[in-house]
């Protein structure tokens, strides 16, 4: 029996559609959907029913999933086993972040460990979606979280506070934050945004003041640039283009955070990723 096809279902299972599971296997949608039909092909039957909602399990299909999911726990712990024993810095890391630091930061910090360590392949994945660590979705997570999840192990490597900022082409008299905001256009959040602290307070004391929304970061950073707005953000956000005014209070700091699965920290090159990743972010001033 195929693993990769296996993946592949179970995949799907989880996201509800082709899509989605060729996403989260990092593979694109010819590749999934060879996998699958090889798949059921070799199991003799249809597993899922394919419409406009997305993919829905038959009944064989129902049968498989738990089975599937036995299966595909011992293949992920069998993996992560090996790779943990790994001593030689070689191979593919798979590093998951928020696309913010994988476009400004990140990379810079991988061109030294390159350098030292050629035979080392990081896939960056620039997202900040949850990822299932257990079967090797991501070998190391970047993620901006006040409680990193249990089953997961590593360290805090910044505190990054949050100021109001605005397009550097703004003149904006520095002042405290809320009268600020009081006195300009405001960008808000939309989607999971509003549930940062920052924008909740923002949705509740700027409401006549917000001229547009974003549910993402940098989405919120141009159209602050370009609508001539005020927008609070944490300090990696800062760039030539949007300035930084004063420090935001009301958001505190985000705590950044490098994590692994306790099966992949003895891997020597995730292991050397890992301190790549960490000395880089204690290094920036944000």
């Amino acid at each position: 029996m195929n693993w990769n096809g296996l993946k592949v279902v179970l995949a799907i299972f989880e996201s509800g559609s082709l899509t989605g599971a060729a996403r989260q296997l990092g593979i694109n949608h010819s590749t999934a959907f060879r996998q699958l039909n090889a798949f059921e092909q070799e199991l003799g039957g249809k597993l899922f029913e394919r419409s406009d909602l997305g993919y829905r399990p038959t009944p064989l299909g129902q049968e498989t999933l738990a089975i599937a999911q036995n299966i595909g726990a011992h293949f992920d712990d069998l993996e992560r086993t090996v790779v943990g024993k790994e001593l030689l810095p070689r191979g593919q890391v798979k590093v998951t972040c928020p696309s913010n630091l994988a476009y400004r930061y990140i990379p810079r910090y991988l061109s030294k460990l390159r350098q030292q360590y050629p035979d080392i392949e990081v896939h960056l994945l620039a997202n900040n979606h949850i990822i299932n660590m257990n079967s090797r979705m991501a070998d190391v997570a970047v993620r901006v979280t006040p409680q990193p999840p249990d089953h997961l192990v590593g360290r805090r490597v910044a505190r990054i506070p949050w100021s109001v900022f605005c397009g550097s082409r703004m003149r904006v008299r520095p002042q405290e934050a809320q009268a600020l905001l009081a006195q300009h256009p405001v960008i808000g959040a939309t989607g999971e945004l509003l549930e940062l602290p920052a924008f909740s307070w923002v949705e509740e004391h700027c409401q006549e003041q917000i001229i547009a929304r974003a549910d993402n970061l940098v989405a919120a950073s141009y159209l602050a640039e370009h609508l001539k707005a005020l927008v609070v953000l944490p300090n990696d956000q800062i760039r030539p283009q949007v300035k930084a005014l004063t420090i935001f209070d009301v958001a505190k700091t985000s705590d950044l955070w490098l994590l692994t699965h306790p099966d992949l920290r003895n891997s020597e090159r995730i292991r050397l990723v890992m301190q790549a990743l960490k000395k880089g972010f204690e290094n920036e001033a944000f």
